[in-house]
């Protein structure tokens, strides 16, 4: 027990221990990260011990700790006093950035100590993340870091600084040519961060009529004489208004996703599924007349996936599927050998002899974008389900099959024999019964009626003899005494009947037939005759 004593004080040394060295001893800054632990020093003249200590703050009401004679008297959540008076806080809020002012008084109410401290708590900064627009062949980064006001920002060309801590920057079209990378930096007085580099280019290709997910593009704008037009305006077929327009040199309205050209043409950044459609444009000079339309329609596809072949096994033959999923923009076509064996079909179904070739087969997928081709496999059906197909998402095969029929039809044949002995149980438990009321309710005198009690029993045993015995007088006569009465003879005792046979096959015999009381009888006997009167 003193060992168990022992331990038990040097695991709350240690973990006192452990708690102490977790408190940070850091005195705080004028800068400070949200979550920091850190505490503000109470200064005292001549270092007199305090009788009466207050920390105020200038955003909140009366003190938030208040200490007196070693009581304290007042304190706020979030903040502890330290022995010296020094107030402690445990972790660092945005709220707690402010002004904090401390008094120290001795026991006679003079002050020994006064000061102020000043912190500011930041969040740490976040990662920034560069945008990119073009308006006129001309790019703008936008350097995004939320709704943050905290952060000081820079710009970085190829992790050169470039002296510019506006949220956006403008490049001319001969810059972008340079495909330099850019970044943009983030900080506070406590943190910072860098957002991934990225390099600006477009590309010069003109938009054809299939294209891929992020393909960037333009669609030509073209005018009457190449006359400079003075109001452009472009249109998709599935959105309403314009999804662009652009008047004497200022864009009107634009959608996310898409820039204009200095000529006038539409620039997909990053194509979209939702870009596919029609694309119509109208151009007029400053006179109102028109100098150019036209119509442009383009496709978006998905990359096309990589397929798999699926197998199943109906009596020897195979039935082969080519597995694309949802995709329905996607053509198919089936290779044996690697030869195309002219099959667009999902499924292929081969016969037992083609299986039994062990030829490798394969399926593609493609769109007029991309296309992708399966893993060649061999066709086998050794350990598959032979034309059972799948249950519950199991392979079923004859074995399983038979396993399945075998265990149901034993568990009918247990069904059957719990019925058999229920049914010959409850046939015992009636006949049980009614030779017990038999017994029970058999007249083993002879009847007043005169007639003949039968010679058996329910089940067609022998039933046992009746005991003689001297009737007793219904009306005796007037002149016989009390004396004559008492000297008649007694009856003769009736011996008890022999149990009757007992079934082999019954589990529990029927109970035995109770004499009748002998003393009621011989009482009923001695009593007097009374005539009436």
């Amino acid at each position: 027990m003193r060992c168990q004593y022992n331990l038990l004080f040097l695991f709350l040394c240690g973990f006192a221990a452990r708690s102490a060295l977790s408190v940070s001893t850091e005195e705080c800054g004028k800068d400070l990260l949200v979550g920091t632990s850190c505490f503000i020093k109470l200064k005292i003249k001549n270092n007199e011990k305090p009788f009466e200590i207050r920390w105020v703050h200038d955003s909140r009401t009366g003190n938030i700790l208040r200490w007196k004679d070693g009581n304290i008297k007042a304190i706020d959540d979030g903040v502890s006093m330290e022995e010296d008076g020094s107030i402690r806080f445990k972790s660092l809020r945005l709220t707690d950035t402010g002004k904090y002012t401390f008094n120290a008084e001795n026991n006679v109410g003079k002050d020994i100590g006064n000061g102020q401290v000043e912190i500011k708590v930041y969040e740490k900064a976040p990662k920034p993340t560069v945008k990119i627009s073009c308006i006129g062949g001309n790019v703008t980064l936008t350097c995004d870091i939320g709704n943050r006001e905290d952060l000081t920002l820079s710009w970085f060309k190829d992790n050169t600084d470039i002296k510019n801590d506006k949220p956006q920057v403008f490049l001319s079209s001969t810059e972008v040519q340079e495909n330099k990378p850019y970044s943009c930096e983030a900080r506070n007085p406590v943190s910072k961060a860098k957002s991934e580099s990225i390099k600006v280019s477009f590309s010069t290709e003109e938009c054809g009529k299939d294209l891929l997910v992020g393909t960037s593009c333009f669609i030509k704008l073209k005018t009457k004489n190449d006359e400079k037009p003075f109001e452009i305006r472009w249109v998709h077929d599935s959105r309403t208004g314009n999804i662009l327009r652009w008047k004497d040199g200022n864009i009107k309205t634009i959608e996310d996703g898409v820039s204009m050209e200095k000529d006038g043409s539409l620039r997909f950044k990053s194509l979209r599924l939702t870009d596919t459609g029609k694309y119509r444009f109208y151009a007029e000079n400053n006179v109102g007349q028109e100098i150019g339309n036209g119509e442009v329609e383009i496709k978006v596809y998905e990359t096309a996936p990589k397929p798999t072949v699926k197998i199943s096994c109906i009596d020897g033959n195979v039935n082969l599927t080519c597995d694309i999923g949802n995709r329905e923009d996607l053509t198919l076509s089936w290779f044996k050998d690697n030869k195309d064996i002219k099959n667009d079909k999902p499924r292929v179904f081969l016969s037992s002899t083609e299986v039994q070739e062990n030829k490798p087969y394969s399926c593609e997928a493609r769109n007029p974008v991309s296309d992708a081709k399966s893993e060649s496999i061999k066709v086998s059906c050794q350990g598959r389900g032979l034309g059972l197909g799948k249950f519950l998402g199991f392979d079923i095969d004859w074995i399983m099959l038979s396993i399945i029929a075998g265990g149901g039809a034993l568990l009918l044949l247990l069904l059957c024999v719990l019925i058999i002995c229920a049914c010959r149980s409850c046939r015992q438990r009636k006949k049980h019964q009614l030779d017990e009321e038999e017994f029970r309710l058999a007249d083993l005198t002879p009847g007043h009626n005169g007639t003949n009690r039968s010679k058996q029993t329910a089940r067609g045993q022998p039933a046992p003899p009746i005991p003689q015995e001297d009737p007793m007088p219904c009306s005796p006569s007037p002149q016989t005494t009390p004396r004559a009465q008492t000297q008649q003879p007694k009856a003769q005792i009736r011996a008890r009947p022999p149990p009757p046979p007992q079934d082999e096959d019954e589990e529990f015999p029927p109970p035995l037939p109770r004499p009748r009381n002998k003393q009621q009888r011989t009482k009923r006997q001695q009593e007097p005759y009374r005539p009436m009167e």
